[in-house]
């Protein structure tokens, strides 16, 4: 999902939930209100993302989130979709807002 897709998915009030599986430290340096588990602890939680929503699940720049789309895939979760170049992508999209 690209960030402008998902900056459109928030301005209809969708149902669905944000997952950031950056480190802790990164998560409490910047965060944009996602659900917090880490990637290390993500097999041991699948419990907490549900299947009955669109689940978005961003890193930093897309790439581990990237890896974690299939694997969660493979374990049954088909709603899951990575955010497209992660969270230095989305705060871009923002910024470039805010400057038009």
């Amino acid at each position: 999902m690209s960030p402008l897709e998902y900056h459109e998915l928030q301005a209809q009030n969708q149902d669905f939930i944000l997952i950031d599986i950056r480190e802790k430290y990164e998560f409490e340096h910047e965060n944009i209100g996602a659900k917090h588990i880490p990637l290390g602890e993500i097999l041991d939680r699948l419990n907490e993302i549900p299947t009955d929503k669109t689940v978005v699940i961003h890193c930093q720049s897309g790439a581990r989130a990237g890896k974690l789309i299939p694997v969660l895939q493979d374990l049954g979760f088909e709603n899951v979709q990575n955010l497209d170049g992660g969270l230095e992508a989305y705060l871009q999209l923002l910024k470039d807002d805010n400057h038009e």
